[in-house]
């Protein structure tokens, strides 16, 4: 057996660490209980107990702190190490259980991927638009969320090929390409007088009352953003869905502070303005993960949506 190879056996005692023993850890790291990962899992609290103790006979160490008197069990450091590693395989078990089911029944050529309401109105349509021509027998299956930070989880189980998302990306197992600035405006009536001009200040935006998206987590960057320039909005009204704010905005209820391809510029009832100066835009991007190549027909995809991109305007 070579130097390198013989690294990459693990220790013999750990060859007897199964997947069910990380499963119990991470349980009873949950519920900070053998009850209720008991519960949780469906087993007995003595098989919780009994996994529990094998992972620490076959590890060398004690992975929990014991408690008396109903306190919640703990973690210890070597505990807290383990579990970062299980969660890290659970993952991996998850992304191939997917792939096998996709190969099960013949998907190579399906592409799954996740879009928050923007990329889903304003990108998705016309990319795939592109991609059929290109590779008719492609199919694509849609995850739809109100923001990033689910399909970026379910990006890195795997149940998702790629997915649009919004940068900066959190810490993961993430690789990514930027596809489109879109800078943050203004939204108002058309009955309302700013819209008869073509922009607004950050100090008079300051003074309007606002509605604005409730979970984005650029839009609260950029609301904070201008707080930290002495401005404190008064939001009036907040939604996660791009129609009601529009409506809201189109009734004269209040001015929109919005990423601009979340409007419907369209709309007859409403008008975008720029605002000077400028807020730090939201900046949309496609993202895969990055130990898994992307297919064929899922670049593809990423190209067509790079195109697309490449031709959306915004007021300027």
């Amino acid at each position: 057996m070579t130097a390198a190879v013989a690294a990459a056996v693990p220790d013999s005692s750990w060859l007897g660490v199964e997947l069910r023993h990380l499963v119990a850890l991470r349980a009873v790291a949950q519920e900070q209980s053998f009850k209720g990962a008991a519960r949780r899992l469906g087993y007995s609290q003595s098989a919780v107990s009994q996994q529990i103790a094998m992972l620490e006979r076959l590890i060398g160490q004690t992975l929990l702190e014991r408690s008396t008197g109903g306190r919640a069990v703990s973690l210890t450091a070597a505990g807290s190490l383990l579990l970062k590693h299980a969660e890290a395989i659970a993952a991996r078990i998850t992304t191939a259980k997917a792939e096998m089911d996709a190969l099960a029944v013949g998907h190579a050529g399906v592409v799954r991927v996740g879009a928050f309401q923007t990329p889903g109105a304003k990108i998705l349509p016309e990319a795939l638009k592109r991609l059929l021509a290109q590779r008719p027998g492609v199919s694509v299956d849609l995850r739809e969320s109100i923001g990033d930070m689910e399909l970026l989880e379910q990006l890195e189980r795997g149940l998702i090929d790629l997915t649009f998302a919004v940068l900066p990306l959190p810490e993961g197992p993430f690789e990514w390409t930027e596809l489109v600035v879109d800078p943050f405006t203004a939204l108002v009536s058309t009955r309302s007088p700013l819209a008869k001009r073509e922009e607004i200040s950050l100090e008079e935006l300051g003074r309007q009352p606002l509605v604005c998206f409730r979970s984005c987590r650029i839009t609260q960057i950029a609301l904070d953003d201008l707080r930290v320039e002495g401005i404190e909005p008064t939001i009036v009204f907040r939604s996660d869905q791009n129609e009601v704010i529009q409506g809201a905005v189109a009734t004269g209820v209040a001015t929109a502070f919005l990423p601009c391809l979340s409007a419907d510029e369209r709309d007859p009832r409403t008008k975008l303005l720029r605002i000077l100066p400028e807020v730090p835009p939201r900046v949309i991007a496609a993202a895969w993960r990055a130990d898994r190549p992307l297919s064929p027909q899922a670049a593809a995809l990423v190209d067509a949506a790079r195109a697309v991109c490449s031709e959306l305007r915004c007021p300027s």
